[in-house]
């Protein structure tokens, strides 16, 4: 196996074993070479087991494991990230069932092309449960697909600001050279503060709708609700304020 490939894979994860490990399957199941893309996974200061059930894995490319105490989704990205081999990096989360050409499609997209974020799609599952919070995501997704293309949409700002969030990729280059994500800002808003960033820098971001990995929602609206959403509106501030 190559100890060179050309694609590293980074998910960060936190209690939600039996999850990551479906949505390890449809990225196992890819239909590029495995020698071509490696697997890194950072455990952020799981308990239930996931590290475990991990290292019985045997899949065809490289797997690596990465434990870490708990510590939010940007410090755990980065740990992947520091530790990548592959020239172009691809962020995922755990809740995601991958397309098998996503990433055929991402390294294809980065292929002759300057250094760039290149963003997929992320549709939300038909099996995601019928919540407020996998409405919110369909809600965000069917505007998405109204404004796509059209300046003019109210909402075309909003939705096509620069991120690196989950089904992004970007050349490892562009990380380290300007930093990754904002430990700072552990989970909310994390990925349109590093986008902003790599913008005014010049770095040219491209949606590929192609690139699909489906959305399954796990979240509880509770947690929705009373956790994301203060975080949401603190960042915000924290963002425009920034965008000045």
């Amino acid at each position: 196996m190559s100890s060179n490939p050309r694609m590293s894979v980074v998910i960060p994860t936190y209690n939600r074993r039996q999850m990551l490990l479906r949505s390890l399957q449809t990225i196992f199941s890819q239909d590029l070479a495995p020698e071509l893309y490696e697997v890194i996974v950072v455990v952020d200061g799981s308990t239930d087991g996931t590290a475990e059930a991990l290292r019985e894995l045997r899949p065809s490319c490289a797997l690596r494991v990465l434990e870490r105490p708990h510590g939010g989704l940007s410090p755990a990205r980065n740990d992947g990230i520091w530790a990548a081999r592959g020239e172009i990096i691809l962020i995922l989360d755990d809740d995601l069932l991958c397309e098998p050409d996503l990433l055929r499609q991402h390294l294809a997209a980065h292929q002759g092309a300057p250094p760039q974020v290149v963003q997929g799609s992320n549709p939300v599952s038909q099996e995601s449960p019928k919540t407020l919070a996998a409405d919110c995501y369909r809600f965000r997704e069917e505007t998405q697909k109204r404004a796509e293309g059209d300046a003019s949409d109210p909402e075309f700002c909003w939705l096509l600001w620069p991120t690196v969030e989950a089904n992004s990729s970007i050349h490892r280059a562009v990380l380290r050279q300007w930093g990754a994500y904002d430990v700072s800002i552990p989970y909310a808003r994390e990925g349109a503060e590093i986008g902003m960033r790599f913008w005014k820098k010049g770095v040219p971001f491209r949606y590929l709708p192609t690139a699909v990995a489906h959305h399954v929602i796990v979240k509880k609206t509770r947690d929705m609700v009373c956790r994301d959403a203060p975080l949401w509106g603190r960042n915000e501030l924290r963002l425009a304020s920034a965008a000045q």
